[in-house]
């Protein structure tokens, strides 16, 4: 309990804050010291204005002198804070850059007029074409594009300031642009009127729940829409409107045909010892009921819809010139040298970006690699598709799941794509996980009638693998391949013919069903889909010897495709079984299984398959490497005492929020790991385990959130990458002597959670077999090893391989997690029982109303003045984004007795206004006035007038437009740029970091001899207190450790102040040192943390494209010339010989890959999962391996939907 200062009554602390809002005594109290001060010092100035008008008057008289110079007062002595403890310096004024697309084309050369007579001496022909490769100029930024050739359509001419903004709060509402329609169809059709079709919209697209917002929407945008009318709904039926709505599909014009389709696929069944003379001979079960779209016919509805205007059909090379200035000219080119995708080299000096995948170099010689001539002339494009497919559980109960396969295209940019209002996913198929991957039983029954025995799990191993190849032949049609070869010709959206090939790039998926697709066993002893690496291998991660075996890749050659049909001879017949020793001789040394693969039919046209699979950050590394490795830390803090796992469990608790959504409260126990967030492991694990055990988990939480970050950029450059490779490498070191040194030191069992899943999934597997027997066996808790030899730690080494596809973000499975919400959606419109066709039955409702309202807009935007949109095409003042407090204001200077934050409150106010009157460079430290200079400064009234909060618009690394909110209340921590110079070799920190106390603007009026104008102006600033840097703490890149800083000592001078807004860079994400206690102490109390977002961490690297303004440190994580870490030799991992096995992995116990429950021996063997398991056990048998959207144990009803999971690990703004 707390004791109110003013009436005495006593309250919590924590509502102490509150009571003195209300109380009336010390509001008394306050106004009247506050007028009693206000009275006596405005008496003092006037008194002391008057004096020094009549002596400068006087003087005057006699002689008219210049006026004075202002004298600057020397620099403070050095500091132990480390604010502004040095030598300081005068740097450029911090400008924040608006973001800038790159430049347009240059207009194409004048065609030559050809020559009416002929030339009597013609000029002898060149042998040398020109070349056709084409480049844009840079643009403020340095950035430009090469193209192989010059594009027909580039969607980046028309893009705006607007579609570079990732906040909502810097969105302009939307100008009246688009092309109406031409067609005498209205734009409302199929429906006979536009209060019909709003009312079909409002219904069958956005949320189903029942919510203000919906209710809203129904208000404002369908009763007040325009052309609504209550008569039209006279006799309204949705049932005969749903009918009109189904049997127009085909009528709609210009549309291609977009109708779902059912299929069936047949399955060759393997009979042991049952020999048909053949595969062609073999019995045949018939699954019917899958609902699909032809690949072709989702392609042309793409480039036939509005869309089109949004998509890259000519790739190029996104290029960075890092010194460039506009008064220079720029690097030239050698016209005639060019690569072998058609591009000149890079410049010396020059970077290549990587983002995009229409910017990588397997796009361009995809291109490249096109018919160079096509009939009727045709422009040759290429349709970059990219799938993504997983199970999704329908509901929070019950079993109602579906297998979607959707499509994406990659010529449209990923920051539009992922976005799932954009209607970029296209739903290529819905596969029935009562069918699949699972069987039906009527084939089980079918299968024991004909052989008379049940299936083995190894036959229905085999079968699951062989539906899913079947379902792609159906895909793969023939008209498809046709397509693929020779392209086919579609008329864009612009009215313009192409002839498009379609071209696979990427197909994103998670571990198991990756090895569906690869055709590879699951867990095998070459587990990876993409390289040779063998298990015992994989421990290695990151070692040079590692880096050579990786180059050992999968490749759909002819050798291959020969075994399998070779052993698919054996199994049809010879009757050999699946997994006989014959049949395992043959494929198990590379892990092969006998199915044969669908996408082999693109073999013989340069396709090979396991290039398409692509790095899954969300499952192998989130809900991978990172929860095994903090699964380990709490089953080690559990072997200390349940005291420490409760530590753990406050800390986060007390982790500050960060953002709208990049950093959430933690209200749940963290060791549940229901949400982890691998850049708060730092700070938080520090101290829980003695030295030198906390030195080494300490440096692999830094060096893991430092590879999270990189693995995370939305834009990398070649400094960045290199930089990225060097940190894998780190990054595997530092991970093998924590398993060596720390796992070996502490004995570590099952975490309770893992215990109660394994129990009851003993008790199930119990039920289902009749077994007199509830409970487990062994009712012991299960001995647990750290295993570093598992897939998604061998799959780190590969996310570095970012210029074949591009960046993470552009192909993670995020986007099939949030494509599922609208899966999910449309169940809820269906009547639960054969749910494939009516879901797709309603999906394409939603599509033709998609398009229907694209063409309801344009037709009113024709009917509409084009008004620019304003608000973002220029620099937005920091008085716009400033909000007021109901206009309240407070006396000047506020009075709060002996509080040392106030003391000398308007002086120094007047001194930071006057500075800046003046336009005096800003240095960190405040300038010495005279009397008579602040007395030339008015405040207006004697008001300022306070703020609630603040928004700074920044530019961010990758060229876009961001928003922070600054609110002293919440959100309150700042940083500016750093002004010091290295002093006695130690680096300059970047930064300088403050708390905002209190936001205020005030009409500030100056007069006298050094004014510049004696208007009114208003002006606003921040009164803040400064934060410090610990000097004597090693931390930064080389020493992984976050810098440590603390507020400045009162009896510091300048540990309080003013600012200018227009200084602020962004906010900063300051966390509590728990080390130290729950006690600040100065200049050791706090950590900056640069890991909180993609931008705060290019904040501190000195690559960062868009952070012109800020680009000053010295070092880059990972680009350190000599890292202080152990050599691969000393580490065990640096063996030269390909067959010499390491001791990181040797001296290791199993696990499984953050697998909490499996047994070891079941996770070293090669063997696929249990055939018959449901999604929800297999997921609690191996939850590293099987993570499906709806959590981890359905029992518990503690599910985790992917919304929680997404903002929980970081991800930012879409």
């Amino acid at each position: 309990m707390a004791k109110c200062a003013f009436c005495g009554e006593r309250v919590s602390e924590r509502g102490l804050g509150n009571h003195w809002k209300k109380c009336e005594t010390r509001t008394q109290r306050m106004q009247i010291s506050a007028s009693q001060a206000l009275a006596t010092h405005s008496a003092e100035l006037a008194a002391a204005a008057t004096r020094a008008l009549e002596e400068l008057q006087a003087e005057q008289a006699v002689n008219d002198p210049p006026p004075p110079e202002i004298q600057r007062s020397p620099s403070p002595p050095p500091r132990p804070s480390g604010r502004p403890g040095r030598r300081t310096r005068l740097p450029a004024r911090y400008r924040d850059e608006l973001p800038e697309p790159p430049q347009p084309l240059p207009p194409p050369p004048p065609v030559e007029q050809p020559q009416l007579e002929p030339d009597p001496d013609p000029a002898p022909a060149s042998t040398n074409s020109p070349p056709s490769w084409v480049k844009t100029e840079p643009n403020a930024f340095g950035v430009y594009k090469v193209f192989p050739q010059r594009p027909t359509h580039d969607p980046e001419d028309s893009i705006s300031l607007d579609d570079l903004c990732r906040s909502f709060n810097l969105l302009t509402p939307e100008s009246a642009a688009g092309s109406a329609d031409t067609s005498n169809t209205p734009p409302f059709f199929p429906f006979l009127n536009a209060t019909v079709a709003h009312l079909m919209s409002w219904f069958h697209l956005g949320s189903n729940l029942r919510s203000h917002e919906k209710l809203d929407e129904l208000v404002n945008k369908v009763i007040w829409s325009e052309g609504w009318d209550r008569e039209h709904l006279r006799g309204f039926s949705a049932a005969r409107e749903n009918r009109r709505l189904d049997n127009a599909v085909d009528a709609l014009p210009g549309q291609p045909p977009d109708g779902w389709k059912i299929g069936s696929v047949k399955l060759k069944l393997p009979a042991p010892k049952v020999a048909v003379g053949g595969e062609a001979q073999a019995v045949e079960f018939e699954i019917g009921g899958i609902m699909y779209r032809p690949l072709l016919d989702v392609m042309k509805e793409a480039f036939q819809s509005p869309a089109f205007e949004q998509y890259h059909i000519t790739p190029f090379e996104l290029r960075w010139d890092p010194h460039h200035r506009t008064d220079n000219q720029d690097s030239t080119m050698d016209p005639t040298d060019v690569d072998e995708n058609g591009l000149p080299p890079l410049p010396r000096g020059h970077q290549a970006l990587y983002g995009e995948i229409y910017t990588t170099p397997s796009m361009l010689k995809e291109h490249n690699s096109l018919p160079k001539t096509a009939p009727l002339h045709l422009e040759t494009i290429i349709a970059a598709y990219m799938f993504w497919s997983d199970s999704t559980y329908l509901t929070n109960f019950g079993d109602a799941s579906l297998w979607p396969l959707y499509t994406f295209f990659g010529n449209q940019s990923k920051y539009t794509r992922a976005k799932p209002t954009s209607n970029a996913c296209h739903h290529q198929a819905y596969l029935p996980s009562a069918s699949f991957p699972f069987l039906p039983d009527t084939l089980i029954d079918f299968y024991r009638d004909t052989f008379r025995v049940p299936p083995s799990a190894e036959v229905l191993t085999h079968l699951k693998r062989e539906l899913m190849h079947r379902v792609w032949d159906l895909l793969l049609c023939p008209s498809f391949i046709h397509a693929y070869i020779n392209g086919v010709v579609v008329k864009c959206y612009d009215q313009v013919e192409r002839l498009i090939f379609p071209r696979f790039f990427t197909y994103g998926a998670d571990y198991p069903e990756k090895v569906l697709l690869a055709t590879i066993k699951n867990l095998g002893g070459c587990p990876c889909p993409r390289c040779f690496i063998r298990k015992d291998q994989i421990a290695d991660m990151g070692s040079k010897a590692d880096m050579r075996r990786r180059k050992n890749l999968r490749t759909d050659n002819s050798s291959w495709r020969q075994t399998i049909e070779r052993v698919r001879g054996w199994i049809f017949g010879k009757g050999y079984r699946v997994n006989a020793a014959a049949v395992d001789k043959h494929l198990r040394p590379e892990s092969w299984v006998p199915t044969r693969n669908a996408f082999s039919t693109l073999a013989e046209y340069g396709f090979n398959l396991f290039s398409m699979f692509v790095p899954d950050l969300l499952h192998e590394v989130e809900l991978g490497v990172v929860k095994a490795f903090f699964t380990h830390i709490v089953r080690i803090l559990y072997t200390l005492g349940i005291e420490a796992v409760d530590e753990l469990n406050s800390r986060f608790r007390q982790i500050p929020t960060f953002g709208r959504s990049t950093i959430r409260r933690f209200h749940r126990n963290v060791s549940d790991m229901k949400k982890m967030a691998a850049r708060d492991f730092e700070d938080i694990l520090q101290g829980l385990l003695p030295e030198p055990h906390n030195g080494i988990v300490i440096t692999v939480c830094f060096t893991l959130a430092t590879w999270h970050a990189y693995a995370k950029l939305r834009l990398h450059t070649d400094t960045s990458l290199n930089c990225f490779r060097n940190t894998t490498s780190e990054l595997g070191v530092e991970m093998r002597r924590f398993s060596r040194r720390t796992c070996e030191e502490y004995a570590t069992y099952e975490l309770p959670s893992e215990y109660n899943r394994r129990v009851r999934r003993q008790a199930k597997k119990n039920s289902k077999t009749n077994s007199s027997s509830t409970a487990p066996a062994q009712t012991s808790k299960k001995r647990k090893y750290f295993n570093l030899s598992t897939y998604k730690w061998h799959s780190v080494g590969h996310y570095p391989d970012i210029p074949r596809v591009g960046t993470t973000d552009s192909v993670s499975t995020q986007n099939s997690e949030l494509a599922h919400r609208r899966v999910k959606q449309l169940y809820a419109l269906t009547n639960k029982r054969d749910i494939g066709p009516q879901i797709a039955k309603h999906e394409r409702r939603g599509r033709i109303l998609i398009s229907m309202n694209q063409r309801m807009h344009d037709a009113a935007a024709g009917n509409e003045p084009n008004i620019p949109a304003a608000g973002l095409t220029q620099k937005l003042k920091i008085a716009d984004i400033l909000h007021p407090e109901n206009d309240a204001t407070a006396p000047a200077p506020p009075y709060f007795g002996d509080d040392p934050a106030a003391q000398n409150f308007l002086p120094q106010l007047k001194s930071h206004l006057l500075a800046r009157l003046l336009d005096l460079p800003y240095d960190g430290d405040g300038l010495d006035f005279s009397d008579q200079d602040l007395l030339d400064v008015t405040v207006l009234h004697d008001r300022i007038y306070t703020h609630k909060i603040m928004r700074i618009n920044f530019t961010t690394y990758d060229m876009g437009r961001d928003q922070d909110t600054i609110n002293p209340r919440t959100n309150s921590d700042i940083m500016v740029l750093s002004h010091e110079d290295e002093v006695d070799g130690t680096e300059a920190h970047p930064y300088w970091y403050a708390r905002v106390i209190g936001i205020f603007h005030a009409e500030v009026r100056h007069v006298g001899p050094k004014s510049k104008t004696t208007r009114t102006q208003r002006m606003e600033f921040l009164w803040v207190r400064w934060f410090g840097r610990d000097m004597t703490y090693k931390a930064g890149w080389k020493a992984r450790r976050l810098h440590r800083v603390g507020f400045v000592d009162f009896e510091d001078g300048g540990a309080f102040g003013f600012l200018d807004p227009s200084e602020v860079i962004r906010a900063s994400h300051i966390i509590p040192a728990f080390h130290y206690g729950p006690h600040f102490q100065p200049s050791t109390s706090i950590h900056c943390a640069p890991f909180v977002d993609r931008d705060m961490f290019m904040r501190y690297c000195d690559h960062a494209v868009g952070h012109r303004a800020t680009t000053s440190t010295n070092c880059s994580p990972g680009n350190d010339p000599d890292p202080d870490i152990e050599d691969d030799a000393e580490d065990g991992s640096g063996a030269e010989d390909e067959g010499e096995d390491s001791e990181a992995h040797t001296a290791i116990g199993v696990d499984g890959e953050a697998d909490m429950d499996s047994d070891a021996d079941e996770e070293v063997g090669d063997d696929d999962p249990e055939p018959n398991s449901s999604d929800s056990e297999r997921e609690e048998e191996d939850e590293d391996l099987q993570n499906s959207e709806n959590g981890d144990d359905p029992d518990e009803n503690d599910d985790e939907n992917d919304d929680d999971l997404i903002a929980s690990y970081g991800y930012d703004n879409l």
